[in-house]
Formats: C-alpha cells, sequence, structure tokens
C-alpha cells in the first residue's frame, strides 16, 4: 500500500484536474481561479487547504471521477519521486517564492530509453501582486509546498496496458509553480512582496538538466502538457525543438491550452485584460513567440490561435470543444453572468455559441499535413492525465479511436488523426462513463480510502447466536495482524460513543454506525496505541491489534433476550462482546504470551468492566492487562447538588439488561447502576487496570457536571467548552469536580499493580491518536508522555502512578482550549443561531436539512473533545463529533470520509476556510452533500439534499452564519 503522503499527493493532482474541470461549473474569472491557485496543500494550523473560492463545485461529478480515477491510481499508479533543481537558484531560475524549481523522473527503458515525454503542470495564472501572494505560498508558488512523491498515470504511466506507446519511454512531470506558464522573466526582485517572476528561466533550467540525464541523445520527444501547461507547450514548442538534436523526432502536445480570445457574453473582453496583465506582470513579452510579438501586441501572444499556425514543429491539439474551464471562466465568467444563467450548462446557447467559437479559432489555424486534433464534444477539461479519459474501457471515443491511440498514432506517423466531433449531445462517450462509474463509487472508494487503515471483518456466524448491533446486523472489528516479536501479542481496543437510555434513542441510534454495522466505515485507520509504526507505538507497534466496533449502546453489557416487533431493538453488547473474543480466540489468542484489553470512553468503560473476564479467557501463562483511556465515569454531583450521571447510567442498566453482565463481585454489593461507575468495580478488580483520564474531563464536566438537563439557563454553556470562559464561582466549581475524581480515583493510587496518569488536560480520550499518544507536543505528566508511561507498566519495567498539578491552565503540554482570548458573546450567538435555522431549515423548501455549530480548537491535538453547542434536524453524540473534529485535525482531508449521523461523506473540495462533501451511502435519488465552515471559534455544519443547485443554496446558507459569526471575531 502506498503511504499516505503518496496518496495525498495523488488527490492533489486530481484535484488539479477536476477541480477546475471535468463537470465542474467552476464560475470564478481567471483572476479569482488564479486567487484559489488549485492549491490541496495542507495548513498546519486549520488542517484545511489554502484555497479561495466563493462558489461550489459539481460535487456529484467531481467525486465520481475522482474517485474512479483514485481506485485505478490505486491498482496501477506509479508514484515518483521529486527532484530540486538546487544548481538553478544561483541563476535566478526559480519559483515564486525563491525556491528552487522540481520535476519528477521516472526513466525509460527497452525500446523507450532514448524517447522522452516531457509533461508541464497545470494550474492557472497569477495576474496582480496580491493573488501572487497568495501563490507564493502553496505548490503552485513554492516547491516547499510540493509533496515528494507524484502518481504517474494516463501518459505518464508504465503499464503497456494503460498507455501502450510511451509507458517505457523516460517521463518527466515538470511541476509549476510561476503562474506565467513557463514565460515570466523579471530580473528585480520587489523586497516588499519578495515575488520572483522567473518562469522562464525555471523552463530552460529544468531543461538543461534533464539534457545533462540523456535527453540530449533522444531520438524520440513530445513536449506534452494540461492546462496551463498546454498553453506553455504551444509557446515553447520551437524551442525545445531547438535544444534537442536535429536528428530527434520532436513534437509537441497541448491538452486542454488552447484558450480562446473571445468575448464574454456580456460583450467585455475579460480573457483579453487577464492575460494582459499576466504578460505585464511576469515580463513575459521576451519570451512569447517572436513569430507571433512582431505582428502583435504580447498580449494576444498569450493565444494559441495567433500561435500556433506559426509552430514550425508538428503540433498535436486534444480540447473539448465544449472546454469546462473555459465555459466558466472565459465565456460566462461570474462578472458576466451573475445570476448564473450560464452555469447548468449544456443549455441550448452554450451548446452552440461556445463550439462555433472554439471551432472557429482552431479551423482558422489552417490546413496542416503535421497537425494533429482531437476535438471532442465533452464538457471537460484536461483530458491525458487521467486514465479513464486517457485511454479506458470506457473513454472518450472520435471516429472509434481513444486519445491514447489517436495521439501515439500521430506520434509515430502510422497515421494522422485531424477529427471534430459532432455537436452536444451526440457522443455517448462523453456522458455515461460518469454513471457507470457512479454505480461503484462506494466500493472503489473504500478501495482507495482504504490506504493505511485496517478493513472490516463482520462476524455474520455470531448473528445465529444472537449476538448483534442494535439493528440486528452482525458485530465488526478490525484486525491489524502481530508480527516479529508481537506475533503472539494481542491488544483488543473497544470503540466508545455513549449509550442509549431509552427505546427512543436507541432509535435513532441503530440508523448510524453506533447502532448497526451497516454504516459503519468499511476501513478504519489505525493510530496512537493502535499505531503500525514503531517511532509513534514503539511497544506495541506490531502486535495484533484489534479495534471492535461499538453498536449496542451499553458498553457491551446488554442481554436482553426478547425483541419488541414494533422497534425491533436488539439489546445484545454483552453477546457481542462474547463473540469477538471467541472469534480472536480461535483466530490466535489462544495462543497470547501478552494481552491489553482498552477502549476509549464508554468502550473504555467497557475495558474496566469485562476485564477481569477478559483475563479469565487466555492461557494461565499470558500477561494480561486492561488500560482505560477516559472511561472512569465517576458517581459525581452536578451543579444542582444531584446525581444526574446516576439517573442517566440507570436508565441504561435498566433498558439494556445489564445487571446481569456486570461484575459480580460488585452486584453483589450494589445497585446494578452503580456498578456502571468504575470506581465501584475496580476495588475488587484481580488483572492489573492502567488508567488514563484527564482531571478536567471535557466529556465529564459536559454531561456529568453541568449536564443541559440541568443547566436549564445555559449559564455553564461557554464555560464547560472552554474553562478559560469560566467566572471564578464556575471555576470553583470546576476544582471541586478534580476533587471528586480524585476521591472516585483512589482504588487505583491505593494498589502498587496498577497505573495512573491523570493530567490536567481539559480533553477526552488521549490514546487514540498519536499525536496525544506519543506526539512531541503531546501531554506529559512528570515529564513522561502516555505510551511510554503505558509502555513501562505493562512491561514492569517502572510502575507509573502519576496525579497531575492542580489547576486546568497549570500544565503547558495540555491544549489550549481556545484561540480566541476575546469573550465569547453566546447571547449573540444563540439569538443569531435561532434566527438563521428559523429562515433555512425545516420547511420542504429550506436549503438545509440540519446543520451543527460546533465549539472548535483548531491548534489543539484531537484528544480535546470539542462539544456541540448547537444542532438541529440531526442528532450526533459526543463520540461521534469527536471522532469528526479528530478527522480534521488529523490533517488528512483528501485521503479520508468522515461520518455523521448515519453517512458517510467524502471530500469533494478543500478551500481555506470550508470544505465540502457528498454523501457515499446516499438513498436519496438526487444525492447529499455537507457544507463545513470554519470561523475562528466554530465549525458550521451544514446538510443538505440534492446536487448542484441544492449545493449552491446550502452553501450561500451556511456562507450567511458564518459571515455573522466572523463580523463577531468567533
Amino acid at each position: 500500500m502506498e503511504t499516505l503522503r503518496q496518496f495525498t499527493e495523488t488527490v492533489s493532482n486530481l484535484r488539479q484536474v477536476f477541480g477546475t474541470v471535468n463537470g465542474n461549473p467552476v464560475t470564478e474569472s481567471p483572476s479569482e481561479l488564479a486567487n484559489r491557485n488549485l492549491e490541496v496543500q495542507t495548513n498546519p494550523k486549520l488542517g484545511f487547504v489554502r484555497n479561495r473560492v466563493s462558489k461550489m463545485f459539481n460535487f456529484k461529478q467531481w467525486v465520481i471521477l475522482v474517485v474512479c480515477s483514485l481506485a485505478i491510481l490505486k491498482a496501477e499508479g506509479l508514484f515518483v519521486n521529486i527532484t530540486f533543481v538546487r544548481n538553478a537558484v544561483a541563476r535566478g531560475a526559480v519559483c515564486l517564492d525563491g525556491s528552487p524549481p522540481a520535476y519528477h523522473l521516472h526513466r525509460g527503458s527497452g525500446t523507450g530509453i532514448n524517447s522522452w515525454l516531457i509533461q508541464l503542470e497545470g494550474g492557472g495564472w497569477c495576474n496582480n501582486v496580491t493573488n501572487c501572494l497568495s501563490r507564493m505560498h502553496t505548490r503552485l508558488g513554492s516547491s516547499k509546498k510540493m509533496v515528494e512523491n507524484l502518481a504517474f498515470s494516463a501518459i505518464l504511466s508504465n503499464k503497456k496496458q494503460y498507455n501502450p506507446d510511451f509507458y517505457n519511454w523516460n517521463r518527466v512531470k515538470v511541476r509549476y509553480c510561476d503562474g506565467s506558464s513557463f514565460t515570466g522573466d523579471v530580473q528585480a526582485v520587489n523586497p516588499a512582496t519578495n515575488l520572483h517572476f522567473r518562469g522562464a528561466r525555471v523552463w530552460l533550467a529544468v531543461m538543461q538538466e534533464l539534457l545533462a540525464k540523456g535527453m540530449r541523445n533522444a531520438e524520440n520527444a513530445v513536449l506534452s502538457g494540461c492546462s496551463a501547461g498546454g498553453l506553455a507547450s504551444l509557446m515553447h514548442c520551437d524551442s525545445f525543438r531547438a535544444l534537442l538534436p536535429m536528428g530527434t523526432k520532436v513534437k509537441c502536445l497541448s491538452d486542454a491550452g488552447f484558450f480562446l480570445n473571445t468575448r464574454d457574453v456580456s460583450g467585455a473582453q475579460y480573457i483579453k485584460s487577464y492575460f494582459k496583465d499576466v504578460v505585464a506582470l511576469h515580463g513575459s513579452a521576451k519570451n512569447l513567440p517572436r513569430t507571433c510579438t512582431s505582428r502583435l501586441t504580447p498580449a494576444m501572444c498569450f493565444f494559441p490561435q495567433y500561435v500556433a499556425r506559426q509552430i514550425r514543429t508538428p503540433v498535436f491539439i486534444l480540447n473539448a470543444a465544449y472546454d469546462s474551464w473555459q465555459i466558466k471562466n472565459i465565456l460566462a465568467p461570474r462578472a458576466a453572468d451573475p445570476y448564473g444563467k450560464w452555469q447548468k450548462l449544456p443549455t441550448k446557447p452554450a451548446q452552440s455559441y461556445a463550439r462555433l467559437e472554439f471551432l472557429s479559432a482552431v479551423i482558422g489555424l489552417g490546413r496542416s499535413s503535421s497537425r494533429g486534433m482531437f476535438i471532442d464534444s465533452c464538457y471537460t477539461h484536461c483530458q491525458t492525465e487521467t486514465q479513464t479519459s486517457w485511454f479506458w474501457q470506457d473513454s472518450p471515443i472520435l471516429n472509434r479511436t481513444t486519445i491514447a491511440k489517436a495521439v501515439g498514432d500521430w506520434v509515430y506517423d502510422r497515421k494522422l488523426f485531424q477529427k471534430i466531433d459532432c455537436p452536444y449531445p451526440c457522443n455517448p462517450t462523453c456522458h455515461h462513463r460518469l454513471k457507470q462509474c457512479w454505480s461503484s463509487v462506494l466500493v472503489l472508494s473504500m478501495v482507495v480510502i482504504g490506504t493505511g487503515a485496517v478493513p472490516i471483518t463482520y462476524l455474520q456466524s455470531a448473528v445465529a447466536k444472537g449476538a448483534v448491533c442494535l439493528d440486528g446486523s452482525a458485530p465488526a472489528y478490525h484486525f491489524d495482524k502481530g508480527f516479529g516479536s508481537g506475533v503472539n501479542n494481542w491488544i483488543v481496543h473497544m470503540e466508545g460513543g455513549g449509550w442509549c437510555t431509552d427505546v427512543a434513542s436507541c432509535i435513532k441510534r441503530k440508523g448510524t454506525m453506533k447502532g448497526s454495522s451497516k454504516f459503519m466505515n468499511k476501513d478504519f485507520g489505525f493510530s496512537g496505541i493502535l499505531g503500525g509504526k514503531q517511532n509513534t507505538n514503539p511497544d506495541f507497534y506490531n502486535w495484533n491489534r484489534i479495534k471492535v466496533r461499538y453498536c449496542d449502546g451499553s458498553s457491551f453489557t446488554g442481554n436482553v433476550e426478547a425483541v419488541n416487533p414494533a422497534n425491533k431493538l436488539f439489546f445484545r453488547g454483552a453477546r457481542v462482546w462474547r463473540a469477538v473474543i471467541d472469534d480472536l480466540m480461535a483466530k490466535g489468542m489462544k495462543n497470547a504470551q501478552n494481552a491489553i484489553l482498552s477502549g476509549c470512553s464508554a468502550g473504555a468503560l467497557a475495558a474496566i468492566l469485562h476485564c477481569d473476564t477478559f483475563r479469565a479467557i487466555l492461557p494461565r501463562t499470558a500477561r494480561v492487562k486492561c488500560v482505560s483511556d477516559a472511561g472512569y465515569f465517576i458517581h459525581g454531583k452536578d451543579i444542582s447538588g444531584g446525581s444526574y450521571i446516576q439517573s442517566y447510567y440507570s436508565k441504561v442498566v435498566a433498558l439494556h439488561g445489564s445487571a446481569k453482565s456486570l461484575p459480580v463481585s460488585c452486584t453483589s454489593k450494589m445497585k446494578p447502576e452503580l456498578c456502571f461507575f468504575p470506581q465501584y468495580v475496580v476495588p475488587s478488580m484481580r488483572t492489573p487496570l492502567f488508567v488514563i483520564n484527564a482531571a478536567f474531563d471535557s466529556w465529564q464536566i459536559k454531561n456529568v457536571l453541568a449536564p443541559t438537563g440541568v443547566d436549564k439557563r445555559k449559564e455553564w454553556a461557554n464555560c464547560k467548552l472552554d474553562l478559560k470562559k469560566c467566572s471564578a464561582a464556575q471555576l470553583k466549581t470546576v476544582q471541586g469536580f478534580r476533587d471528586q475524581m480524585m476521591r472516585a480515583l483512589s482504588p487505583i493510587h491505593s494498589t502498587p499493580s496498577r497505573g495512573l496518569f491523570l493530567d490536567s488536560c481539559h480533553a477526552h480520550c488521549q490514546g487514540g491518536s498519536a499525536a496525544s499518544w506519543s506526539g512531541a507536543k503531546g501531554p506529559q505528566v512528570a515529564n513522561t508522555k502516555i505510551s511510554k508511561a503505558v509502555g513501562n507498566w505493562f512491561y514492569g519495567r517502572s510502575a507509573f502512578q502519576k496525579i497531575d498539578c492542580p489547576s486546568p491552565i497549570c500544565n503547558p503540554t495540555c491544549p489550549a482550549i481556545s484561540t480566541d482570548d476575546a469573550p465569547m458573546d453566546s447571547a449573540f450567538v444563540d439569538r443569531a443561531w435561532d434566527k438563521w435555522v428559523t429562515g433555512n431549515l425545516g420547511s420542504s423548501g429550506s436549503p438545509l436539512k440540519a446543520a451543527v455549530l460546533i465549539n472548535y480548537d483548531p491548534t489543539g491535538p484531537s484528544r480535546l473533545l470539542s462539544t456541540i453547542d448547537e444542532q438541529e434536524g440531526i442528532d450526533l453524540y459526543p463520540v461521534e463529533l469527536k471522532q469528526f473534529i479528530d478527522f480534521m485535525r488529523r490533517g488528512n482531508l483528501p485521503t479520508e470520509t468522515f461520518v455523521l449521523g448515519s453517512n458517510q461523506y467524502i471530500i469533494t473540495s478543500i478551500h481555506e476556510n470550508w470544505f465540502a462533501a457528498r454523501c457515499l451511502n446516499t438513498t436519496q435519488p438526487a444525492g447529499e452533500g455537507a457544507i463545513v465552515m470554519q470561523t475562528a471559534v466554530y465549525v458550521l455544519v451544514a446538510l443538505y439534499d440534492g446536487s448542484i443547485g441544492s449545493a449552491s443554496r446550502a452553501m450561500a446558507a451556511a456562507d450567511h452564519f458564518a459571515s455573522q459569526l466572523s463580523r463577531k471575531n468567533l
């Protein structure tokens, strides 16, 4: 499996292509497009991406194409390391930010050893200092931001069956980091901006290095490119020919680079003005073909229609007559189409006008016996860089010929190809590809997103024994086999996710992954205590590691035989636990030498409740211990003086019939519901236990100390989310909660065989992520990280029972609770939320079906449990929310899916402060989507039904509320 970093770059490349094309209704003008720069480098603070854009993408087509293409890359892709041309810096050949140029080279073999294909990366332009400054902080302006491994596929593929004519050539991808299609050359650098306009020098420096690496001996050479790179391949075609030996067969291929000089739908010449700004800013005039600049102004020579006719080197023009980027950004930019009449292409006026304009320019080049041409009637942009369009079973076809065959025949002079497609929608190969691929999108996405993750195992045999989830579906777990010295060591980690206390809440739960295995992710990323890397999980990385999925709502304690036919709820958590353990025993755990039963939150409580049973099942010679991460829920008093949590647990135990599954050593002495509290169970436990907990546990402060049912006036609404916003009186109460925690923990620190890591963080679950488990910025107590404390304790290297300093702000290794030092205007947020919800949710014509407002700290590690501030139209559980927040904090947005409620989403576009996603398991005919938008203090999640039009309305609604918060610095 490829690394996540490689996979991220694969997505990055596809986003560049699909994010602006292939069915994507980009509505920005070229200057606005340049502002967002098609950038997908992760912002370490936000976990999002620097990429400004104001309108929604065509989610359905985007996600279909990305997922299908990624599946192909997963199966057939090649990842090629980056090469930095560091010696070019001395010659001033640098990216916008002054960093060295870069390229990726995969060497040829066999008959292709002296053949070279140079592919120039695309990515728009920047036409003023402002958007060039924005660009210089992305991979399209700095090689510092480029990921080291790039996926080669389609025209760059090394597989003969997918790239029959060029698979064994020397194939090079030249990275684009100047914003001028490799034409800029300005010597002066303004120290105020430090912008370097040196695209032409970058081009020459890379070519000179490739010549030195063997291209000087080329027998065949093709210069190609996509989009802005396709334009560059035309601009530099003759100079490329001049660099190579006279005997070399040299040709050029422009893919989606034939940008038109045409008026927009308002009659204005916006693209002409835009390209004029690019040429002037970058000093491009001296590097444009003299055959054009001797006749026309330099800005006009940025348009291929005025350049291509004079190019002496053979050229192949590959373009869509209905080029999606050009229609959205040249023909009908937002400024010229304020009401979006041209955005739902193809419309009848667009069909005729767009095609006629394009064909007029192409035909105007005149006849040439050396020029190739593949002009299809697809609504797309860039077709050589994705396997599905280049050479695949359902690729676009003209005259019964795929793009790959047409280009190959032309390069090798087997056959001249000059074909123009019939008008839209006559070519069925343009449109049915999406529908065919969509039927497989869920399966394919799981294959791709499984990179670095562990596949699910459904325990179908357990169903006959009545060991089932709330909805009657089979239990499930994820199992990563041990190796080396860990082959006979086992760690079984119980998933958390709260509880359900009554029929209504359990019915809601069974429609989610917390009540049904039907809704669970098919792959689960292992990290933290389950991590498979020695540097982040040194003691357990090579163990057999298991994640047991939680789908019963009782911490694996329920056992009710009867099933009410009216609600079809199965309360069988204890049976699920035993069925999974029995299955693992059969798979080798019966031979365990070392074993740990662990869990997070409700799963950590389960680890305590089942600890001695787990010990009894395993061989007597095995070393068996248990680890509870944020599962030490205390029998504490709430702010009213009562015990809301006791009443809550009493309902759980009664509904699920848990009494018979709780430790008899406890239930023989007190009421069953009290035996749901670890402080009454631990004293009689025989198996060693290690407790990881925060003294100011964020879930417990919100739900044990100040539950909403008790805090009727919401006086604790801000305090329980951010302890820095507590009043002096509230802080005293919070400190009192720590005192209750200390008393409840007395059975732990009074027994030598037990371990304790009690930090003073405002957190919940700290062992599930590498950052908090062993990361450099993870929490420490007594100068010790969690991973080391647990490892030393388990292996008997040293005992660990440490309690942190007493204040919630005393430990500098704890995460900051908030990045906003200004007091939060909760009254304003409440008013704004209520008004916004009334206007945007609920009715059949509303833009949204549900929304969630989350108090969120973007700088804190994933162990911080951010909590829901408000929600409407959906019920999310705290651990579900935590998983979503952790998903954002991990910073792997392009490579993972996320779950909200019962829906699983894949991200379709990522921007500076928001991202968009589409639902993979939707039952809605038009689909479902999500807009996730971040402000200084909050994350707003807006959910909607429908496709393009619905997405635009949802985006507008979400942006309206987020703007209100931003104006208040919230």
